[in-house]
């Protein structure tokens, strides 16, 4: 019988606690932010199938993982865990398995700045999911491509990308993934410092997710309507909403949001010229990127740090 280090199959009681089911709570934990319940309740499922010889559940444990690896930076196992999934999917011709194991591998490899790569299958993705009529997984697609177009400045393009998303999620009525593309909408609009077309979608992503209750994409939501109160010299509701989403997302194990929450933080100290603050956010932050390996936002913080001693000796003298 296979095993999985760490995992005892004698501690599973099969006839009461199925693969499906460990598989349905781990990605309830995962909404949540709980990344290490998350991981170790789909890693359970995971024996499980490998010991009842079950493919596609095995594959589908395999992808969850993957996905909670990539959240928490730790792109080695994701990768490990993606790329078993998509040969498992791939010998039982499981197109849906197949479809969103190469989507993630999308999402992993933009992480790495491999944008070819990742749109290359994030477009593979949508052609299968096209193929099949299947419009979630062609939402899912448009998305990550907006991502891509998003971080290449191709803003004209990852805007009909977000639109076109939007649009799927709508007419399907999934209102948390419509929500999420709301969220990416305001960060395209940001970049483009249209100030108000930003905080208006900011604020519909922030109603939705308050209404359907999910308070750990309600945080990064927050996060996002920060920057345009920010930008706009709005300090205090700037400051709520950045504080707001600090305290949300501590009782998550998303180290990553964590970290992008001290750093906003930080700037909003900086317009208060709270410059003790400020440099205690960006400390907290670059502690959570050096550990987790995030060199992008290592790099990012350590500009930030920059900037803050320059403006403190300024001030000084």
């Amino acid at each position: 019988m296979v095993t999985i280090p760490g995992v005892k199959i004698s501690d599973f009681r099969f006839k009461h606690r199925s693969a499906a089911l460990l598989i349905q709570n781990g990605e309830v934990l995962k909404a949540a932010g709980k990344y290490h319940d998350a991981l170790k309740t789909f890693r359970e499922a995971e024996a499980i199938c490998l010991a009842t010889e079950d493919d596609v559940l095995e594959a589908e444990a395999l992808t969850a993982q993957g996905e909670i690896h990539l959240a928490g930076g730790d792109r080695t196992n994701a990768e490990q865990c993606i790329l078993r999934s998509l040969e498992i999917c791939r010998s039982i011709k499981d197109w849906l398995g197949e479809a969103k194991a190469l989507k993630d591998l999308g999402d992993l490899r933009q992480t790495m700045l491999q944008y070819d790569e990742a749109e290359e299958l994030y477009t593979e993705a949508f052609l299968i999911y096209t193929r099949n009529k299947h419009r979630p997984g062609q939402a899912g697609s448009l998305k990550g491509l907006g991502d891509i177009q998003l971080r290449q400045q191709g803003y004209l393009e990852a805007e009909k990308s977000y639109v076109r998303a939007l649009d799927v999620y709508r007419e399907i009525n999934n209102r948390t993934e419509e929500a999420r593309v709301l969220k990416d909408l305001g960060t395209l609009y940001i970049k483009q410092s249209r100030w108000t077309d930003a905080e208006q979608r900011g604020t519909e992503a922030l109603d939705l997710h308050a209404e359907i209750g999910d308070r750990f994409w309600r945080a990064r939501s927050l996060k996002k309507l920060g920057s345009p109160h920010l930008a706009q010299s709005w300090f205090n509701k700037a400051e709520e909403s950045f504080a707001q989403a600090w305290y949300i997302l501590g009782e998550t194990d998303d180290s990553i949001e964590k970290a992008k929450a001290y750093e906003d933080l930080g700037r909003t100290w900086i317009s208060h010229w709270r410059y003790d603050d400020a440099e205690n956010s960006y400390s907290q932050a670059l502690k959570t990127y050096t550990r987790i390996g995030a060199d992008w936002g290592t790099e990012s913080v350590l500009k930030c740090i920059s900037n803050l001693y320059s403006c403190d000796r300024n001030i000084l003298g």
